[in-house]
């Protein structure tokens, strides 16, 4: 089974907001690339571009175009911003990275969105959880929280669920409980 890499020395919010924002520049609409790549376009035989990291993998996921898989393909990225997106071997004559990772059994894609969450509940996971969901939270979670949940138990068990989301690619969540 392939790995999928959540690359965290990157900032995967920015990642996100930033590669949505690279790819509608790239739309066939609106032509405006970014200055390093301006530069590139301009200048082709130019010496390769000084960036501050390139990720080499096996498939990447674009958000644009929908429903395609890139394979063999490079990021580019130079001052925490993700700068191209391009196949490996066009990577290899456009930049000079400080650092390069060879990622060869991994999948680079955008970070997943938890819409929906209990963060806290991270803590009660596995609890009376084999029972129909009016009878679990009237006779069991709800008792249980009300004995167990203050501001401590809600920091502790969100550290926790954040952890865990962050080990499998999870970069933003929407949480709905106690103690904001």
């Amino acid at each position: 089974m392939h790995q999928i890499l959540s690359y965290i020395g990157l900032n995967w919010l920015g990642f996100i907001d930033r590669f949505s924002r690279l790819k509608r520049k790239f739309s066939r609409k609106n032509a405006i690339l970014p200055p390093l790549l301006k530069e590139r376009q301009m200048h082709p035989t130019k010496k390769p571009a000084e960036i501050d990291t390139l990720i080499n993998c096996r498939w990447l996921l674009p958000i644009m175009p929908e429903s395609q898989i890139y394979e063999n393909f490079s990021l580019a990225v130079h001052q925490q911003r993700i700068v191209d997106v391009c196949s490996q071997s066009e990577a290899k004559g456009r930049y000079t990275p400080t650092t390069e990772y060879h990622l060869n059994d991994h999948l680079i894609m955008p970070g997943l969105v938890n819409c929906h969450l209990h963060a806290a509940m991270s803590l009660l996971r596995g609890y009376a959880d084999d029972i129909p969901l009016e009878n679990w939270l009237e006779k069991h979670i709800w008792p249980l929280e009300k004995r167990l949940v203050n501001s401590d138990f809600v920091r502790d068990g969100t550290r926790l669920a954040i952890a865990e989301m962050i080990k499998s690619g999870t970069t933003c969540f929407a949480d709905m409980y106690f103690h904001p």
